[in-house]
């Protein structure tokens, strides 16, 4: 996994950090595999019939083809400014927590206090700014690894501003229909729900789960899964309390992203029916379908402007406030698998199967456009005057010719 950083002085240029998934892979075939399935880590479409479980000797070709292919790769990643921690869940089930090296960090500290001893400033302390820049220098490290799902881990959504906890969350699901719970900076597994797809449900061949959002107007969550449902839930750190709400029901095929609006407190799926479908915030009724000509692959908001951004095949759709398109992005040449809005630059950056990145120009509404360059222009004006007042001082304490 690379990790991009923008530069301070060339906004043209980024750093560039590698992440390495370390060779995890031989250590959990002989520590972790005790009497585990291994036809979990084959895609469905590779498995014998279709079964989901494979006999004794069908599970060890698994593991010797697991080992061929090496099934390794990150599958899903979200950052937290809030901790600065980057999580990353992979195809093996475990989910990665990288942070600053805050020891590397330290040391560097310790080296520029010592070498500034003889400053004059040397009893002040770091200023948050110094904090940042050792930070950076000292590079991400994995903090921790959190094991509780026997399969990729396609959907992750952080818990920050609870009314029911103090705890920054992580809800997580995957592959094994499983939901987990985790305290973050504890590293801790809270609830776990085994099957949590209902079994009435549970008949759609290639049934995985694949996205998730988070509410925090009310304290619940919503996933998407592949047969063509998403799925409302209270959300609490006592599994008594982790309840299904609502199943959101008007897809005709794999339901492939659920996320919150909260500029109107309405939940968002898109679908490979090609419609994005908008609901209340209880989940109790499709308020509104959108059709996107193409199957939707990705879906955000632009909160500073309430724009959907949603990615189409190889574009990228932004529709307002009323669905009306109007903005498409034309660059990507495969399908776009993650969009993120980036409101302090004005900016959306963009990650297609056509292996780049793209970063582009938020799209914003007329009346903001001409708002800003009204702006600009009275600035500018006022610049103007100013300068023209500053050339008539020095012309009046200019000396006489005569």
């Amino acid at each position: 996994m690379t990790k991009w950083e923008r530069l301070q002085l060339n906004p043209f240029m980024y750093s560039k950090e590698t992440l390495l998934y370390k060779d995890y892979l031989k250590h959990f075939l002989e520590t972790d595999s005790g009497g585990r399935n291994f036809s979990f880590f084959l895609y469905k479409s590779d498995k014998v019939g279709g079964q989901d479980d494979l006999s004794e000797t069908e599970s060890e070709k698994a593991k010797v083809e697991l080992m061929k292919n090496d099934y390794r790769g990150f599958v899903k990643s979200i950052f937290l400014e809030s901790l600065d921690f980057l999580v990353s869940s992979a195809r093996d089930g475990k989910i990665f927590v990288w942070g600053f090296d805050k020891k590397a960090a330290a040391v560097l500290r310790s080296m520029d206090q010592q070498s500034s001893l003889s400053s004059m400033n040397s009893d002040r302390g770091p200023t948050e700014e110094e904090l940042v820049t050792y930070d950076r220098v000292a590079g991400f490290i994995c903090e921790n690894i959190l094991n509780g799902h026997n399969g990729p881990v396609q959907a992750l959504v952080a818990v920050e501003n609870s009314s029911s906890t103090k705890h920054i969350c992580l809800i997580s699901a995957g592959w094994d229909l499983s939901l987990c719970i985790w305290l973050l900076q504890e590293g801790k597994l809270a609830v776990q729900i085994k099957d949590c797809i209902p079994e009435t449900d549970r008949d759609h061949y290639d049934l995985i789960i694949t996205d998730i959002a988070f509410n925090t107007i009310n304290d619940t969550f919503a996933f998407s899964a592949s047969n063509g449902n998403a799925y409302l839930w209270s959300f609490s750190l006592k599994r008594t309390e982790v309840k299904l709400l609502a199943t959101l029901r008007n897809h005709t095929d794999e339901v492939t992203q659920v996320c919150w609006n909260p500029c109107n407190q309405k939940w968002v799926t898109g679908s490979d029916d090609s419609t994005i479908c908008i609901w209340s915030s209880d989940g109790s009724q499709c308020e509104n379908t959108l059709a996107t000509r193409g199957p939707v692959s990705v879906v955000c908001i632009d909160t500073e402007y309430n724009l959907l951004i949603v990615g189409v095949k190889e574009l990228i759709k932004v529709y307002n406030e009323k669905l009306d398109v109007v903005q498409v992005y034309h660059g990507h040449t495969a399908v776009i698998q993650s969009i993120i809005v980036v409101p302090e630059l004005s900016q959306y950056i963009s990650a297609s199967q056509d292996n780049t990145m793209r970063i582009w120009n938020s799209f914003k509404p007329k009346e903001v456009s001409k708002k800003l360059r009204r702006e600009s222009s009275d600035l500018s004006s006022t610049a103007t005057d100013q300068l023209a007042y500053d050339t008539d001082d020095d012309d009046d304490d200019e000396p006489s010719s005569h």
